[in-house]
């Protein structure tokens, strides 16, 4: 046991994260995760770069924050920043992004196990086309090709990829995904500049993502049908993540309206219900993002930014916190209530 979670442990016997929680119990905390796979059950021909949650990890997290705060559902999360709802003290909401298949297998159990509601949003497109996330299928290209010590170039930045180990690697593809991610240029360069990166990777391994998406447990998206399933589960509401997962604040208007109102048609023709509630791809917004998303007829908004909503928050700019499952669930708690990750 480490130094810093000896001392968290110390503050939960003695009751002192409880007592920094109460100073906070006026706040919304919003969690998100992504993939959560099960190694033990399932097996996989490769693993990604990009990790993604255990559900023995999710479980330990649910148990120890169910006994902090109050599960809420993301209809609550709103009503209550908008004074439609009293606010209930100490609560928090969990959300998933992009509508991996794994979600709905390893991560719905436990969240009903705990009664947990939560949100699942998708990216109609890739629900229809059942095709992966450029981040996931650069994941796969860069771990087959030959590429160690070879140079990618995007402008005025140059990464050289170390694939002298899986940790180098990893490294390398963080550095290449951030930069390329957070680049200023319109969404449909960057999504076309990371197709044509991909494509020559694949050329040289013989292998691609595509091929064996139907069964991979990592990156196999929902289908329509385990959509409409999912979302007549009690507690579980399908939110949008745009048709093709596109970087609002990197998008025209024109584009924008598109992409909310056919993603948010086509959920509402799966599911029989209104879908209301939005997560900014790759956390990336603007004002007229959210000006067009109440155009359209969504109530809230979930960004990637780091934090915990003040009453009375936008509810088109909701921060939140990520599960990593790097380190103990207690890490998780105790940033919650102000103590450092």
């Amino acid at each position: 046991m480490n130094l810093k979670l000896a001392i968290l442990k110390i503050f939960q016997w003695t009751g002192a994260i409880r007592v920094l929680h109460f100073f906070r119990r006026k706040k919304i905390t919003i969690f998100t995760i992504h993939g959560v796979m099960d190694t033990q059950a399932e097996e996989a021909s490769w693993e990604p770069l990009r990790p993604q949650l255990s559900p023995e990890y999710l479980e330990r997290a649910l148990e120890l924050l169910s006994r902090y705060y109050d599960f809420v559902t993301m209809d609550e999360v709103t009503a209550m920043l908008e004074g439609r709802l009293p606010l209930k003290p100490n609560c928090c909401a969990f959300t998933f992004d992009d509508g991996y298949r794994n979600n709905a297998i390893h991560a719905l159990p436990k969240l009903q196990k705990y009664g947990a509601p939560a949100v699942f949003y998708i990216a109609t497109g890739h629900t229809d086309e059942q095709r992966p996330f450029w981040v996931d299928r650069l994941d796969y290209a860069l771990q087959f090709a030959d590429i160690n010590g070879k140079t990618i170039r995007h402008e005025d930045t140059e990464i050289t990829i170390d694939n002298s180990s899986r940790h180098a690697l990893s490294k390398s593809f963080a550095q290449l995904r951030s930069i390329l991610k957070h680049a200023d240029m319109p969404d449909i360069e960057m999504r076309n500049y990371f197709d044509q990166l991909t494509e020559s990777l694949e050329t040289q391994s013989g292998r691609n993502l595509n091929q064996i998406i139907k069964n991979d447990p990592w990156s196999s998206i929902l289908t329509w049908d385990e959509v409409a399933s999912i979302s007549h589960t009690d507690g579980i509401i399908v939110g949008s993540h745009t048709v093709n997962h596109v970087r609002l604040a990197q998008a025209d208007a024109d584009t924008i309206r598109k992409q909310l109102i056919r993603s948010k048609e086509a959920i509402e023709r799966v599911t029989g219900e209104s879908c209301r509630h939005f997560c900014y791809p790759n956390g990336s917004w603007n004002q007229q993002a959210v000006d067009i998303l109440k155009e359209t007829g969504y109530i809230s908004a979930v960004t990637s930014d780091e934090g915990i909503n003040n009453p009375g928050a936008d509810p088109f700019k909701l921060k939140r916190i990520s599960i990593s499952g790097k380190k103990d669930p207690l890490f998780l708690l105790a940033s919650t209530c102000g103590l450092s990750r």
